[in-house]
């Protein structure tokens, strides 16, 4: 019997973790590319913020995420002080067809809100609210 109920948390508990991990992927390549982000990367300027490096909650897992930023595959990490130029995921919610993401930009002094949707099956960014310091 204990084998059987270990069985189904293995099939049934797995794609839970998989879709929100997908989830969240979706949400920081959407948040990484927005336009509303486009003026706080300065690349020219600053060569060595690239790649891209996000620090995510200790909470998050930090499987394999397939996200380009520049050209580079972005980098996660849940030791932001290992890194000087750090994209920061503070707070992750998801509440029925509605996602938040707060994070922080600590070089360009930045600090934000992003809000999603979800129509059908698809996860929309809707709005980014940046906060300068």
């Amino acid at each position: 019997m204990k084998w059987i109920i270990f069985i189904i948390f293995i099939s049934v508990g797995f794609p839970n973790f998989t879709r929100a991990d997908e989830n969240l992927q979706i949400f920081i390549d959407q948040l990484l590319n927005s336009k509303a982000l486009d003026s706080y990367w300065h690349i020219d300027t600053f060569p060595e913020r690239i790649p891209v490096v996000v620090s995510l909650p200790s909470n998050i897992s930090l499987v394999e995420k397939q996200i380009k930023k520049f050209g580079q595959t972005v980098v996660f990490t849940h030791e932001s002080q290992k890194y000087e130029n750090v994209f920061s995921i503070q707070i992750f919610n998801i509440k029925n067809d509605t996602a938040t993401l707060e994070f922080t930009y600590s070089p360009e002094g930045i600090r934000g809100l992003a809000v999603y949707e979800k129509k059908g099956e698809i996860w929309k960014l809707v709005s980014v609210e940046v906060n300068e310091s």
